[in-house]
């Protein structure tokens, strides 16, 4: 993980450098307290931030094209009676590129937001988002493409460790690409507006429900990809606070009562479109095998992390893939 740009001296002088800046677009600013820094990654950092005692968050970009690419998305998603500040590098003494965004107070989603009245509110959210529908198709051949195409460094990866079965994932792979091939007609459904990363750590629960943060990588596809890429990283863990989803040891039932509550709404919205559940269970064996193989890639030897990842994807894609069909 990256560190914060800023030291602490930094910190004092932006705040002091954000109230004039609001000001001057025409902001009421009477306050400003950076409280506490949220998370850091290859592109942003991330703090949280009061201003006139309502909590924002605070991006600031290292990467260029990252800024453009969660501006242009943020424009189509963020609602208009909430504030948004741009702060382009050029006009600020740090340099790099700085967006504000009003959010509700809430808290990273966790395992004790599972349950009955957490899954409608968190299928709400989504279907917000996935009802936002589009004519052109998804393509099972780009699919059938990069699985395979993920092969080698699956079974490279799989070798460091005596309880993965290389054969077994490549058997479960090839399963996977016939079953993708038989059902290619339901895969081609028309592609709605995805969230793209919706881990937990950008799942925020508020008083007032669910929202999604971190909206770099929103794209048309298939919606089902967003809610399996949501359960397979339930178990990605980080290096800062809070570093896990789970508050003790992994409770996998808890998890999958919770998607199964999830998918129910999602066939009553879209009762005229088949197999939900397959494309799910299939897109979750899809995106285990990649962020196994990207371990591999990444030089991430033997993380426990990975293995469970990828054994949901598996457990998961014969459960509703194929025992479901």
């Amino acid at each position: 993980m990256v560190e914060s740009p800023f030291t602490a001296d930094d910190l004092l002088t932006l705040e002091a450098d954000l109230i004039a800046a609001l000001a001057s677009q025409g902001f009421d600013v009477e306050s400003i307290k950076l409280i506490g820094l949220k998370g850091s990654g290859s592109n942003s950092t991330v703090f949280s931030v009061l201003i006139n005692d309502v909590y924002h968050v605070l991006k600031v970009y290292r990467e260029a094209g990252a800024y453009k690419r969660e501006i242009h998305n943020l424009r189509a998603q963020i609602s208009l009676d909430r504030m948004f500040f741009v702060w382009p590098a050029e006009l600020h003494r740090y340099r790099y590129n700085i967006v504000v965004i009003e959010v509700p107070e809430g808290q990273e989603m966790h395992s004790s937001d599972l349950g009955p009245a957490a899954a409608k509110q968190f299928a709400s959210c989504m279907l917000g988002l996935h009802s936002i529908r589009y004519r052109e198709k998804g393509s099972t051949r780009a699919l059938e493409v990069r699985l395979r195409g993920q092969m080698g460094a699956i079974l490279a990866h799989a070798a460091d460790y005596e309880s993965i079965d290389g054969d077994e994932i490549e058997a479960v792979i090839e399963r996977a690409i016939r079953y993708l091939r038989r059902h290619a007609k339901s895969f081609r459904t028309s592609r709605s507006r995805v969230h793209g990363d919706p881990w937990w750590g950008n799942v925020i629960v508020a008083n007032e429900g669910f929202y999604l943060v971190d909206w770099e990588g929103v794209k048309r596809d298939d919606y089902c990809e967003d809610l399996a890429k949501f359960r397979v990283l339930v178990d990605y863990e980080r290096d800062s606070e809070p570093a896990s989803f789970w508050d003790t040891e992994p409770n996998y039932d808890a998890v999958d009562h919770f998607m199964d509550d999830v998918l129910a709404r999602y066939e009553d919205h879209f009762d005229a479109e088949t197999n939900i559940r397959g494309r799910y269970g299939f897109y979750c064996l899809y995106f285990a095998c990649i962020v196994f193989g990207d371990y591999y890639y990444d030089v991430k030897h033997g993380s426990v992390e990975a293995k469970n990842i990828l054994r949901s994807g598996i457990d998961l894609f014969l459960r509703y893939s194929i025992k479901g069909a």
